[in-house]
């Protein structure tokens, strides 16, 4: 009887995945699950995370970023589509030859398609966000998005797209390999559910190997790809950006991994490469590839911070408020001000001491 009730259980877990994945690329922003960004955002503030991913007061008080974001991102996936789509265009005998041709093919679909889709979406919240960010009032396009199609002219037209763009035509006439754009996937840790959306990934099924790419723009930073930002043990130091709380590469290579070996992978060795582009007048493109260590360490990391976040989704626990000055922090201080209290101690001019160390009088010599 256990037994059959197991089973029965099995079977249902394995439903709800089936009919998950189907919302997920449907509309995966608004299947509400964990994911390696909410949960990051819990490593950072719980509180404000918490108000984030229930839909009360968004993390960023700016949603341009994620906006542009998001139209690279369509941009990357169209020209992809197209490729696919016209295998006549590169026979395979000839592929380095016909790159750069399919290259300005794909580069003027992707922008004309983007230009009419972009805003036709299923998530109003979205459409609203991707209006008000890009488009004038009058429906026009704003300065930032006509500076989008820059960004991915940049990435598009470098060295280490050729390599995704062969395969992509190599994929056409071979089985052997397969390339799949914006996946949606879930999983389970310990029972509480998680989602991830890759943008690319390269299947060869003879070496059992996939090549995962991601696609990011990013504030500039040093060269040498360290620089000041935050950990997710709240320290402020110089160190590799990748390690930013607010990037968190290895987290997102790592679960990723993990998806794709709990989604029929499971005997693929996974690589994982980023292609990062500064946001500047001439942007930098610069390539982090993350090695397995560094996967095993942000998946463990991912999956303790998940547990914690899915107690404060569920109620268990009550989320830790941290004073961050963010516009969240500002709206619980009308409900619980700072109270500020004054020393005389603090008026005096500590340049004014007498022999024992001491200020003398009212400190004004």
């Amino acid at each position: 009887k256990d037994m059959k009730k197991q089973h029965f259980e099995v079977l249902k877990m394995k439903k709800v995945d089936k009919e998950l994945d189907k919302k997920l690329n449907e509309d995966y922003y608004g299947t509400k699950t964990l994911s390696v960004s909410s949960v990051k955002l819990f490593a950072q503030n719980p509180a404000r995370a918490l108000a984030d991913y229930l839909g009360e007061v968004d993390w960023f008080s700016s949603t341009k970023a994620l906006s542009e974001g998001s139209i690279v991102h369509d941009y990357l996936e169209y020209a992809i589509k197209y490729i696919k789509g016209n295998k006549d265009d590169a026979p395979v005998k000839n592929v380095d030859k016909y790159v750069k041709e399919l290259k300005d093919k794909a580069s003027k679909y992707a922008i004309e398609t983007v230009d009419k889709v972009a805003f036709e979406t299923k998530d109003e919240k979205l459409k609203e966000q991707l209006t008000n960010d890009l488009l004038t009032k009058k429906g026009l396009k704003t300065a930032e998005y006509k500076r989008l199609s820059m960004y991915f002219d940049k990435i598009w037209y470098s060295k280490p797209m050729d390599l995704m763009i062969k395969y992509t035509i190599l994929s056409t006439h071979n089985d052997r390999f397969e390339v799949i754009t914006e996946k949606g996937f879930n999983s389970s840790y310990e029972n509480v559910r998680y989602k991830g959306k890759m943008d690319i990934f390269i299947v060869d099924k003879e070496r059992k190997e996939i090549y995962a790419y991601d696609y990011k723009t990013s504030r500039p930073y040093d060269v040498s790809g360290c620089d000041w930002g935050e950990d997710i043990y709240g320290n402020r130091r110089c160190m590799p950006v990748e390690w930013w709380a607010e990037k968190l590469f290895a987290w997102q290579a790592g679960v990723y991994r993990q998806l794709l070996h709990d989604n029929g992978y499971e005997d693929y060795t996974i690589y994982y490469t980023y292609l990062v582009l500064t946001k500047e007048a001439t942007p930098r493109l610069d390539v982090f590839k993350i090695d397995r260590e560094s996967m095993d360490l942000g998946y463990q990391q991912f999956t303790k911070w998940l547990l914690i976040a899915n107690d404060y989704v569920t109620g268990k626990t009550k989320p830790e408020y941290i004073p961050d000055g963010s516009e969240y922090y500002n709206l619980k201080s009308y409900e619980n001000p700072v109270v500020h209290v004054t020393h005389a101690q603090d008026g005096l001019n500590p340049k004014a001491q007498n022999n024992n160390g001491q200020a003398e009088g009212l400190g004004l010599l």
